[in-house]
């Protein structure tokens, strides 16, 4: 397993910076996959990667997250099928989430978030909109 993670920002004004982080994944193993009744070697090699751009003025950010990955796996042998099936191996699609974030940082401890999540990992797409809050404090200090 590897992966890399980079950001930059740049301040565009004095009151507006623009950022980016860049992540990204790659997995790769083999094996032998049994049940009772089955068995069937395992081959898979996975790749995810997201992006997000955002612009941060004072107390607020906006920020757009794109997550996607890419699953390959190969699965051989004469369980391979009923396997495959029932461990939902069979990705013919490659998952993507995309997030629009709104972030406000209320005070040194609260920070407030409204984000509308269009789902694209699961069987059925799903979009949604969420409002949370972030609170932090140091519970002790010596």
């Amino acid at each position: 397993m590897a992966g890399i993670w980079l950001g930059a920002s740049l301040p565009l004004t004095a009151s507006l910076v623009a950022s980016l982080d860049y992540e990204a994944v790659r997995a790769k193993s083999d094996g032998q996959l049994t049940e009772a009744n089955y068995a069937a070697a395992y081959q898979a090699e996975h790749l995810g990667y997201a992006f997000t751009p955002s612009l941060k003025s004072g107390d607020f950010s906006l920020s757009y997250r794109f997550e996607k990955l890419s699953l390959d796996n190969r699965l051989s042998g004469a369980g391979a099928t009923v396997l495959a099936t029932e461990g939902n191996l069979i990705n013919p699609e490659h998952p993507q989430r995309q997030v629009l974030q709104l972030d406000w940082q209320a005070n040194k401890s609260l920070r407030w978030r409204a984000a509308y999540t269009k789902d694209e990992t699961l069987p059925q797409a799903d979009d949604r909109f969420s409002v949370g809050i972030v609170w932090q404090e140091v519970l002790y200090q010596q």
